[in-house]
Formats: structure tokens, sequence, C-alpha cells
């Protein structure tokens, strides 16, 4: 059992290099010119800390549409107004789909919601009903009231903060939470609960925007070599129930 144990991650990698190199090679689709990469990794050790920077300056060199391999993932990077406006309007359909990811699965039972499943019949369906019945007009309207008390209450504040530094986004970002945290649970964040709704929607958009190699290298996501399972989504996860 040991030697099986030692032996599996080599056997996971192999597969890995041979699916990147040798199979992929030859059912990738016609693709647009982009910097070469590396095995298995494509490539992501070109992204760096600021991945928007990065990818401005590689399509300065390889063009407004540029092909670029995340792992095992194929992205095509559009930074051309009329192409963006192909995609976004004219074929909006064919590109409406999101990718799933590890921490979507988690936060969204699976990625059932409207934000992270996959375009098809169940997200009509959950973005009719959230138009129809969470985002309507009537629906918006009804909870006027509690946008215009926190609001005041952020006006009260910031009254009474003159000649005192104020964190404007720390104020807004309560502003926030104290309105959405209301409207779906009837309560302030705050109130009877240490830490509140506001750092916990601070928590899950840390942990979402937290690099995941399993996202890219989905056979090597079980693993979870990161330990982002572990140590970030099941603890968050206990808390969104």
């Amino acid at each position: 059992m040991s030697s099986w144990t030692s032996i599996l991650p080599l056997v996971l990698l192999s597969l890995g290099l041979w699916w990147s190199i040798v199979l992929k090679r030859h059912l990738r689709p016609s693709l647009p010119p982009g910097p070469r990469g590396l095995p298995l990794l494509g490539n992501l050790h070109m992204m760096g800390n600021l991945p928007h920077r990065a990818l401005q300056k590689l399509a300065a060199v390889h063009g407004p549409i540029m092909h670029l391999r995340l792992g095992l993932t194929d992205a095509v990077v559009i930074t051309s107004p009329e192409a963006a406006r192909l995609i976004l309007r004219t074929h909006d359909e064919i590109f409406a789909s999101r990718p799933s990811l590890e921490g979507a699965r988690h936060f969204s039972y699976g990625g059932r919601d409207v934000a992270s499943a996959e375009y098809g019949p169940h997200w009509r369906a959950a973005r009719k009903f959230s138009t129809l019945h969470l985002l309507g007009h009537h629906k918006v309207e009804s909870f006027k009231s509690v946008r215009e008390e926190e609001l005041r209450a952020l006006v009260l504040y910031l009254r009474g903060a003159r000649g005192v530094k104020v964190d404007v986004s720390e104020a807004l970002c309560t502003l926030n939470a104290g309105a959405m945290c209301r409207t779906v649970f009837g309560r302030r964040y705050m109130e009877g609960e240490e830490g509140g709704f506001g750092e916990v929607v601070r928590e899950v958009s840390e942990v979402m925007a937290t690099f995941n190699l399993g996202d890219f290298i989905p056979f090597i996501g079980a693993l979870d070599l990161q330990a982002c399972i572990v140590t970030n989504y099941s603890h968050l996860f206990r808390i969104n129930i």
C-alpha cells in the first residue's frame, strides 16, 4: 500500500504530461497565436502578481486576439473593442457559460447558483426566477426604506467623525453589507454575532480570489496540494450553512 502511495503522484504527473503534450495536440481546434508555454503549466508562470498587466504586455506582442494555455485549460484573450463586441453581443450565447471552479462548487452547492452555474436550462430558469421574484421593480422598491435607513446611518456616522480620519471603503462596505443582510435576513449584520456578515463576505471574497492550481490542472484537484479545500472552502461553507 505504501509503495502505491509513493508512486501515485508520479503516475498522475506522467498522465498529465501525456495529456497536455500528445493527446491535446491532436484534439485541439484551430486557435489564435500566443506565447509558447511550459509542459503542464502552460503560460501560468507568465501571469505574475499582476495578471492584467502581464496580459497587456503579451497582447502587445501577440495581437488583440491571443491564445493562452493556463495549465490544461485553453483560454482566448480579447483586447480589442471590435472582438469584444462580437463575443459579448453577437455571439453572447456561445460564450455565456463560465468555468467550473473548485471554490464555486463548494460555495454554491455544486455550482447551482446564477453566478457560477453553466449556461443551460437550469441557469435560464434560475435567472428567470431571480429576475421575476427577487430583482423585480416591485421587490426592490419594497426594501427602499431599508436602503434609506442604512444610508442615513452612514451620513450620521460621517458627521460624527468630523476631524477624524475615516476609512471610506470600510464605511461603504458596512453600508452595503448592512442593507444586504437586512434585506435577506431581516437584521443588521453586526447584531448578536461575532465578526458579522461583513467579515464573512470579505473572507469569502478573499478565498474565491485565491489562486488554486487544481482549477487549471483538474487531475490534481482532488489532491488539494494547496490545502484550499481543507483550510478555506470547507470552513467558510460551514459558515454559509
